[in-house]
C-alpha cells in the first residue's frame, strides 16, 4: 500500500532560499505545517531556533524545549515544532526573555534579531465578503480579521489583539519596505505607483537613501504613513 499524504520533511539542496539553512549538513529539514504563512516565505519553529537562532545544539534539544512550552510566538505558546514562522512574527524564548523580530536580509532571506519592539505590520493580500455580508481582510501570514473603513488589498494594518487598529495606505509618500527581490530589506518613501498591464505587474517607484529603485508591486510592504 502506497504512503498517503505529504512528507514532514524538505530536502536542504531544495528548500526555499527564505529558509536560509546550511544546504550540505544533513539531508533533511522539518517543513512547515500548512495554515500560516507560504512555504516559499516560512521556516518550522525547530529549524529556526537551531539553525539561524542557534539556540540548540541538536535537534532533540530544540524539540524537547518546544514541547516544554519554553517557546512562544506572537503571545501564543507553541507545542509543535513545525509551527510555521515568517515576516513579522515575534517569537519569545520564556527561559532567557528575550524577543527575536522576523524580517529579511538583503538577499531576500529570513532574518531573526533581538527587539524590544512589539509593534507588528501586517500586508493585506486579500479581501472578500463573508456570510451575512460581512467583509473581511487576509493577512500576509494567513489570519482572517474584519475589514474597516478604507482598508485595501495592499495597504497594511497595526492590530490589537485580533482587531484592526490602524490602517496604513498604499499611497505616495508612504513609508515601505522591500521584502523580496534584487533590492530585499531596503526602505524608502513611495514616489509613484504604476498600474500593472495583461502583460506586466504593477510596480512601485522608491525613494531611498541610495537613490530611486523600481520593484514589483507585490514584493513592497507599507510600513508607516
Amino acid at each position: 500500500m502506497s504512503k498517503k499524504g505529504g512528507s514532514n520533511h524538505l530536502n536542504r539542496m531544495t528548500s526555499p532560499k527564505y529558509m536560509r539553512v546550511v544546504k550540505k549538513t544533513s539531508k533533511y529539514i522539518a517543513k512547515p505545517m500548512p495554515g500560516r504563512h507560504t512555504l516559499q516565505s516560512s521556516v518550522a519553529l525547530s529549524t529556526l531556533m537551531k539553525e539561524i537562532l542557534g539556540l540548540g545544539n541538536s535537534t532533540y534539544e530544540v524539540k524537547k524545549a518546544i514541547k516544554e512550552g519554553k517557546v512562544r510566538v506572537n503571545g501564543k505558546g507553541i507545542t509543535d515544532e513545525r509551527y510555521p514562522v515568517g515576516f513579522e512574527d515575534l517569537v519569545e524564548i520564556v527561559p532567557s526573555n528575550d524577543t527575536y523580530k522576523i524580517g529579511v536580509d538583503s538577499k531576500g532571506r529570513m532574518s531573526a534579531k533581538k527587539s524590544d519592539d512589539k509593534s507588528q505590520v501586517f500586508k493585506i493580500v486579500g479581501k472578500y465578503v463573508y456570510k451575512g455580508g460581512k467583509t473581511m481582510l487576509r493577512l500576509h501570514d494567513g489570519s482572517i480579521v474584519s475589514a474597516v473603513k478604507d482598508s485595501d488589498v495592499n495597504d497594511s494594518v497595526k492590530l490589537n489583539g485580533s482587531k484592526v487598529e490602524k490602517v496604513i495606505k498604499l499611497q505616495k509618500g508612504a513609508e515601505c519596505l522591500i521584502i523580496n527581490g534584487m533590492h530585499s530589506s531596503k526602505t524608502g518613501k513611495i514616489v509613484e505607483i504604476k498600474k500593472g498591464t495583461i502583460g506586466r505587474e504593477p510596480t512601485v517607484e522608491i525613494e531611498g537613501k541610495n537613490g530611486r529603485i523600481e520593484t514589483v508591486l507585490r514584493n513592497v510592504v507599507v510600513i508607516g504613513a
